[in-house]
């Protein structure tokens, strides 16, 4: 990156195709995270070598099923070393979990995941490609017009994202046999624990319990308790992503206790920090649990008839979270898995959660997250919610379905007018515009800003910057009096530079690199480098009008069948040449 930003001028980098994953194999997990997640984070760290970051592909084959795993099963499906009879590869889910933190801590990048056909002909793959390279519209400021980015094929058909509200059965109760066993990873702290004590409400008998250390006085205290209540809790202790670990306490189930019916995995760790300065330690560290664990326990379940296999999985990993990339594409591998068991005719579900009150993860969040998180909008799960919510989704039939109380219209003003497309159906059902009067607001600002003079422009912006600053520490206005300030003595942490980074992109619709907080540390020198990006002379029908432009991807595939793999190598290198000429 380094050398092409010294030849930016004759040769600029116009776009970045990711298509790693494609030789990942879900049952060579290192190998995998490799190809898909450290390469995308040594590539995201080089980029301060280039003076603006290019549109990114983030490419899979076969992640996501047929569309309808949660509404039907394949049964008698085979499941080897290097089969490829389900055509699904769930391991690259972890680049879709990546793909939304890295929208939202570069907000200058435009980042998007397309998943092409596992069935696809070479020709026809290769056509997708090139289509959805070139279908990339010039820019607007350097940001897209287009706002899909999480896109896939499925016999010749274009299908695209969007997050639906779920209808779910309220009038079923969930009832467990007293003479089947129950497993649950992390289930002697946080959410595993509650759930642990509703499974013996509702019938549970013989629960294990697995953890990495010995319970403490207090658990063991409350064991004792489940243990008066006729239940007989097995604490075994193991790290699930370790093989040998699971396999030992699997032998230990088979051998001393009840036939094993269902499986709850809610161990996870969490160790934040942007994608610009976290270490592949810091990343694997927080994917071990949820990726190796819980391949660990697919392996060791996939002949036992369960009744259920549920993954306790993130709302990160649907609307990502600055801070948390590794801890998204873990969660999202999770949500990968489930879906492949359906498609195997095996039980399965990923629930991703929102944070529980006073539990688990969520009871250790620093107060200045906890309020950054408040300030979008989202609200905590009060556990009586969330084992009433458990036990609903428990009895429907989706393999993955997102549970997260949240004030809709707030979380949505926080992108202005760029609501990404994932939220669109749920955006339409709201007034934005009435409940916050942003639109019109946005629109005076910045006519006021082309007919001022340059010294009233840099004062409008400064004030427009006080004001965000404010909404984002959830302070007043009066008490930012010093723009020479810098953003951390004002108590911002580096997640709330980004996200005031992404409030300015998508307010004034101009493009901010994921440091412009970092290089220019105060409102004042910020309002400086601002007052140079924002035109002078603003036009309202610019925001809506998007350059057409017509490219006939046949002229660039035309004779592919009879192409071989270097021609179609060089194909795609034409296909980029063209594309290169539009952006």
């Amino acid at each position: 990156l380094e050398a092409i930003a010294q030849t930016k001028d004759e040769f600029p980098l116009k776009g970045i195709v990711h298509l790693w994953s494609l030789e990942t194999d879900v049952w060579e997990l290192a190998t995998t995270q490799e190809l898909t997640c450290r390469s995308i984070l040594n590539l995201l760290q080089a980029t301060p070598a280039l003076l603006k970051l290019p549109p990114l592909w983030l490419v899979t084959q076969g992640v996501m099923g047929t569309g309808d795993e949660g509404t039907s099963l394949v049964s008698n499906a085979a499941e080897t070393p290097g089969d490829r009879t389900t055509n699904m590869q769930p391991q690259q889910a972890l680049l879709w979990g990546l793909g939304k933190v890295i929208t939202m801590e570069y907000p200058g990048l435009d980042c998007r995941c397309l998943d092409l056909d596992p069935n696809a002909s070479e020709e026809e793959t290769l056509k997708v490609l090139v289509e959805e390279v070139v279908r990339h519209p010039v820019s607007k400021g350097n940001v897209s017009t287009n706002t899909e980015n999480q896109i896939r094929y499925r016999q010749g058909a274009r299908q695209v994202a969007r997050l639906t509200q779920a209808k779910l059965e309220t009038d079923t109760k969930l009832v467990l046999e007293n003479q089947s066993s129950y497993l649950i990873t992390g289930g002697l702290g946080g959410v595993g624990w509650e759930i642990a004590k509703f499974l013996v409400q509702q019938g549970a008998r013989n629960l294990v319990l697995i953890g990495r250390n010995a319970p403490s006085e207090t658990a063991t205290e409350s064991i004792q308790q489940l243990e008066k209540a006729g239940a007989n809790v097995s604490v075994l202790l193991g790290d699930v992503s370790k093989e040998k670990d699971m396999v030992d306490i699997f032998q230990h189930i088979q051998t001393s206790l009840p036939p094993l019916k269902g499986v709850i995995h809610a161990a996870g760790v969490i160790d934040d920090g942007l994608l610009q300065q976290m270490s592949w330690q810091q990343f694997t560290k927080v994917t071990a649990p949820k990726v190796e664990g819980t391949w660990n326990l697919h392996k060791l379940t996939k002949d036992i008839p369960l009744d259920f296999f549920v993954c306790f999985s993130s709302i990160t990993s649907v609307l990502g979270n600055p801070g948390q990339g590794n801890y998204a594409a873990a969660n999202a591998f999770m949500d990968g898995i489930t879906q492949y068991r359906r498609h195997l005719g095996l039980p399965g579900l990923s629930i991703n959660w929102g944070g529980w009150a006073n539990v688990g993860m969520a009871a250790r969040m620093e107060a200045q997250q906890q309020s950054r998180l408040q300030s979008q909008g989202f609200q905590s799960i009060q556990p009586e919610q969330g084992l009433q919510a458990f036990e609903e989704v428990l009895a429907g039939n989706q393999a993955q379905i997102a549970v997260f109380p949240v004030d809709w219209p707030q979380f949505l003003t926080q992108f202005g007018s760029m609501t990404p497309a994932l939220l669109s159906d749920l955006a339409s059902q709201f007034d934005l515009q009435a409940q916050t009067n942003h639109g019109p607001k946005l629109r005076e600002f910045l006519e006021e800003l082309k007919r001022t003079t340059q010294e009233q422009r840099q004062r409008l912006i400064i004030d427009y910057l006080v004001s965000t600053v404010a909404k984002i520490l959830r302070r007043s206005k009066t008490d930012l009096p010093d723009p020479e300030e810098g953003f951390f003595n004002l108590g911002m942490d580096s997640l709330m530079a980004v996200d005031l980074s992404r409030r300015i992109q998508a307010d004034l619709g101009i493009s901010l690199s994921s440091t412009s907080t970092f290089e220019y540390p105060n409102i004042q020198s910020l309002a400086d480098y601002l007052e140079e990006l924002i035109p002078s002379s603003y036009d309202p029908q610019a925001e809506s009008e998007t350059p057409e432009v017509t490219i006939n991807s046949e002229d660039i595939l035309s004779g592919i069948s009879q192409l071989s793999e270097n021609e179609m190598e060089q194909a795609l290198d034409e296909a980029l040449s063209e594309l290169d000429l539009l952006l």
